[in-house]
């Protein structure tokens, strides 16, 4: 059996949070997994390596041991990148309508048909997204700019509900885990790297 994922840490500073605004992804991931301009959505990635959240899929994963080696970073811990992921392996994790200033955790976002609420599960349609939000501020990797932005809580449901919810709030599920995160117990994967 793997190895269980390590402690997930509290939440960081505004400062540390704000130290990431602006960073496109190929500042962020010394794998160099992402570029700006792919197509592959980036906002679990950023929270990984912002939270140093390294379990399920990982940048790491993403590369051969000879490519990692060749680089110099086979003993480096990979950040996770997938939403559903995160979410999943979380267990203090719920289903919300809102959010208030005092909420400091994960948010997420998905279409209403990607989330079982009788299992709080999200599934693996490309229509979801994570932040990390803390005070009344969300800070996510906006995919079609690719870059870290800070959103107030507000202005990131709108663009979700523009983007995923063809203007109805109603097509949209936010979910949200409460920092510290708690009971990560989804195994490190195993992956190509071996």
């Amino acid at each position: 059996m793997a190895p269980l994922a390590p402690p997930v840490p509290k939440s960081p500073s505004h400062e540390t949070l704000d130290q990431y605004v602006g960073k496109n992804i190929t500042q962020i991931c010394q794998f160099g997994f992402g570029k700006v301009g792919d197509t592959a959505n980036h906002c679990a990635h950023f929270v990984g390596h912002a939270l140093a959240l390294s379990f399920g899929t990982t940048c790491r994963n993403m590369f051969s041991l000879p490519n990692l080696k060749k680089a110099g970073l086979i003993y480096e811990s990979g950040a996770s990148i997938r939403v559903n992921e995160l979410y999943n392996a979380l267990t203090d994790t719920e289903y919300r309508d809102d959010f208030s200033e005092a909420d400091i955790g994960l948010i997420f976002v998905t279409v209403t048909g990607n989330y079982d609420r009788k299992n709080n599960r999200i599934g693996e349609f490309t229509k979801k997204h994570v932040g990390i939000i803390k005070n009344g501020n969300v800070w996510h990797y906006g995919n079609g700019n690719d870059r870290v932005r800070c959103d107030s809580v507000k202005t990131f449901i709108s663009i979700f509900v523009l983007a995923y919810g063809q203007g109805k709030r109603k097509n949209i599920i936010l979910c949200f885990a409460k920092m510290p995160l708690t009971n990560v117990g989804m195994p490190v994967e195993e992956g190509i790297w071996i």
